[in-house]
């Protein structure tokens, strides 16, 4: 008993002797972990004045004793499947005292202006050369010297603190995410065609559907559209978006809506409606256009799109209906179809304005909703067939 007694106390004083390292916390925090454009030049792998701020640190040792420590940053990319590490870079060792706790900027790390107060150490963080390896990944190195940004991927940074001895502090390192999609593009679909083009497309409703494409983030999706009469005094294009919109939506999460039928609809839209709502006229020509602002790692890059532009058509004009419904037809259906169009019209069939989806009767638009859906591979046709109802 006594023996055990012995054992004991000594195992206790071993416990009580261990270096206390887990009690050294360091903790990396993005500043804006929503970013979706990434330049080259936030990594700073050249240390400059001008480095902008993308991550904060928490540093801090809660234990009764100093360390000399410093910390290392890793950088990962996923890519295509492809994870390797892109780049790797360290401070200078300095003197944590005990019981500390100290917030410091990447620019401070870049710009050796992280000081420790007690003993007046400067921290600073450098990419050596050596380091940094673009290689790693398939043209990688080529895609950054094309565009000036991080190609698109998973990027992690993992930021822990190391003991003078080598060891790690136990569970200090941490694992932050930016999922860079590098989006370039917003590009209405409907209604209508591109101001650049001669054609001016007709829609038959005053309650079209509006819709685009964009490779921004749905998770990070924020849109501003922006809806415009023409006058007939209007000569440019400039001279059309100089008037207030008819419909101003910003906030918008989703990339596609209904025109509302009045203010009272508002609610109904995916966004905040700037202003008043005037509901669209039939004869009459109207400009949209869609921006957003997407996040990049210090700031916000503006994508604006083309301008768009539609009529909306006189519903005495039904002669109109035959040639847009066959061409909306013909590509929903696709070339694999285009016996049953062909068939339809040897036999002197033609459009009549009245279309039917799923037993109710639709307007064109919903036409090329439904192509748009089939372009963007959200539905397929999986055959056509055709009935005749005249009995």
């Amino acid at each position: 008993m006594k023996l055990r007694s012995v054992m004991l106390s000594l195992w206790l004083l071993m416990i009580l002797l261990l270096p206390s390292f887990g009690q050294v916390q360091v903790n990396l925090s993005l500043i804006n972990p929503s970013a979706q454009i990434f330049p080259v030049g936030d990594l700073n792998f050249i240390n400059s004045p001008n480095a902008p701020t993308y991550f904060t640190v928490d540093l801090r040792n809660t234990a009764s004793q100093e360390f000399t420590i410093y910390l290392l940053l890793r950088i990962t990319l996923e890519r295509d499947g492809v994870l390797e590490e892109i780049a790797q870079g360290q401070t200078n060792s300095f003197l944590l005292p005990a019981n500390s706790q100290y917030l410091f900027t990447s620019q401070q790390f870049s710009t050796g202006t992280a000081v420790i107060p007690e003993t007046g150490e400067q921290i600073e963080m450098s990419f050596d050369q050596g380091n940094i390896n673009l290689d790693r990944i398939e043209g990688l190195e080529d895609d950054i010297l094309a565009t000036g940004a991080a190609p698109a991927g998973i990027y992690r940074f993992l930021l822990s603190a190391i003991n003078s001895d080598g060891s790690d502090f136990p569970d200090q390192q941490e694992d932050h995410t930016l999922i860079i999609t590098n989006p370039t593009t917003v590009e209405p679909l409907i209604p209508g065609r591109p101001v650049s083009e001669s054609t001016l497309l007709d829609v038959g409703t005053i309650f079209p559907y509006f819709q685009w494409y964009s490779d921004v983030n749905p998770a990070y999706a924020d849109y501003d559209v922006y809806i415009y009469e023409k006058y007939p005094e209007d000569i440019t294009v400039q001279d059309v978006l100089s008037h207030p919109p008819v419909l101003q939506l910003e906030d918008a999460t989703q990339n596609f809506f209904q025109y509302p039928a009045s203010s009272g609809d508002a609610a109904l839209l995916p966004g905040q409606v700037v202003g008043p709502i005037r509901p669209l006229e039939v004869g009459k020509t109207y400009y949209w256009q869609v921006k957003s602002l997407v996040e990049t790692g210090t700031g916000q890059v503006a994508l604006e799109s083309d301008i768009f532009r539609f009529k909306v058509l006189d519903l005495t004009q039904s002669t109109n209906y035959a040639s847009q419904i066959l061409a909306f037809l013909r590509q929903i259906l696709g070339p694999e179809n285009e016996g049953v169009l062909q068939n339809l019209q040897e036999q002197g069939f033609e459009p009549n304005g009245e279309i039917r989806l799923q037993g109710r009767t639709v307007e064109i638009n919903e036409l090329l909703l439904l192509l748009s859906r089939i372009l963007q591979g959200e539905l397929t046709v999986e055959s056509a067939k055709t009935f005749d109802v005249s009995n």
